[in-house]
């Protein structure tokens, strides 16, 4: 009888043994499962967090249209600034036989189609001897 109660206990043992190398195991697997989800979780609340603060980006979209507003504005008023002195430019050069208006009309016109160059500072000075 003790040999039967010695080989029960050696049984409990491996079983024992074989139980807490399972229980490491399934301990390191739900470590790795909580770090996952962990990381999951904040993905998720930082989706949520942004999603949240569409009023700060639009916020932000609508101030970069007005200021890509306000440049186009600029952009559009250098050119026909420049349209302008170039046809002054072109008058100066002719000696004054057409109109300012005209010139600019017609040249502004024309300027895009022919591609015609501007007016250098050299044929000013050539134009005025």
């Amino acid at each position: 009888m003790l040999l039967k109660f010695q080989l029960s206990l050696d049984q409990m043992s491996i079983v024992a043994d074989e139980g807490a190398r399972l229980a490491n195991l399934c301990s390191t697997r739900m470590g790795r499962a909580q770090q996952m989800c962990k990381e999951r979780a904040d993905a998720i609340m930082t989706i949520d967090s942004f999603l949240r603060n569409t009023s700060e980006m639009e916020k932000k979209i609508r101030d970069l249209s007005k200021q890509v507003d306000k440049l186009s504005r600029f952009c559009n008023q250098a050119e026909q600034a420049m349209t302008y002195l170039d046809a002054l430019c072109h008058i100066v050069r002719d000696g004054g036989r057409n109109g300012l208006v005209t010139r600019a009309k017609s040249f502004s016109s024309n300027n895009h189609q022919h591609g015609s160059k501007p007016c250098s500072r050299s044929q000013h000075v050539n134009s005025s001897h």
